[in-house]
C-alpha cells in the first residue's frame, strides 16, 4: 500500500507497547513512523499516534499540544486526495480532537471522512470491516464524548463486534472496555481482562 509495511509496522508496534504500559517505547515507535512517512499525512498520521500515547499516558498538555499541531497540519493538505491509511488520519484526529472537549472539532473531522470522495479505486476499501470498524469507534467516541450515551452505546457494540470478529484485538479491547463501564456488562470486562493477558505474554 501507500503506507509501506515498515510504517505498518511502526504504527502497529507504538500500539501494543501502549497497550502493555510502555510508554517511552510506545513513543519510540510512533516517532519512527513519523520520520519514514512517505506523505505528509501518513507523518500527521504518525504525530496523531503519538498523542494517542501521551493522552494513555495522562501527559495532558503535551498530548493537546501535540493534537494542536496536527490539526493546523491538516489545514495545509488536501484530504480530497486522501489514500488508504491517508484516511485514518481524520479518525484518528477525530478521536484525539474529542478527547481534548472539542466535540465540534471532532464531528466536522467525522464529516470530513464522510465526504471523501469514494473513486473506483476506493469502492473495495468502503467495503473493508477494518475501515468500518474504525469508523464506528471513532463515532463512538465522538459520541461518547458529546453526551450521547445511546449513539455510543450502540457503534461501542458495533465496532467491537466487528475488531473483534477480524482480529483487531487492541481497538476492540478499547471499545468493549468502554462499552463494559456503560452498560455493565461484564462479560465485556471479562473479555477485556482475558484480552490484556494475551496481548500482555
Amino acid at each position: 500500500g501507500l503506507a509501506g509495511p515498515r510504517w505498518g509496522v511502526a504504527i502497529s508496534a507504538s500500539m501494543m507497547e501502549e497497550v502493555n504500559g510502555r510508554i517511552p517505547e510506545a513513543l519510540r515507535w510512533a516517532r519512527e513512523a513519523e520520520d519514514i512517512a512517505v506523505s505528509e499525512a501518513l507523518r500527521l498520521f504518525a504525530t496523531c499516534r503519538r498523542a494517542a500515547v501521551l493522552r494513555a499516558a495522562g501527559e495532558r498538555f503535551a498530548h493537546g499540544d501535540l493534537v494542536a499541531r496536527v490539526r493546523r497540519g491538516l489545514q495545509d493538505l488536501d484530504v480530497t486526495g486522501f489514500q488508504n491509511d491517508e484516511r485514518r488520519l481524520l479518525l484518528a484526529l477525530a478521536i484525539e480532537t474529542a478527547s481534548i472537549g472539542d466535540v465540534l472539532g471532532a464531528r466536522a473531522l467525522l464529516k470530513q471522512y464522510a465526504d471523501l470522495p469514494t473513486g473506483s479505486w476506493m469502492l473495495s476499501l468502503t467495503d473493508d470491516p477494518r475501515e468500518i470498524g474504525a469508523r464506528l469507534f471513532a463515532e463512538a467516541v465522538v459520541a461518547d464524548a458529546g453526551g450521547d450515551q445511546a449513539l455510543a452505546h450502540h457503534r461501542y457494540r458495533e465496532a467491537f463486534q466487528i475488531l473483534h470478529r477480524i482480529g483487531y484485538e487492541r481497538r476492540a479491547l478499547l471499545a468493549a472496555l468502554r462499552l463494559g463501564e456503560l452498560t455493565g456488562q461484564t462479560y465485556l470486562l471479562e473479555y477485556v481482562d482475558r484480552t490484556l493477558r494475551k496481548l500482555s505474554s
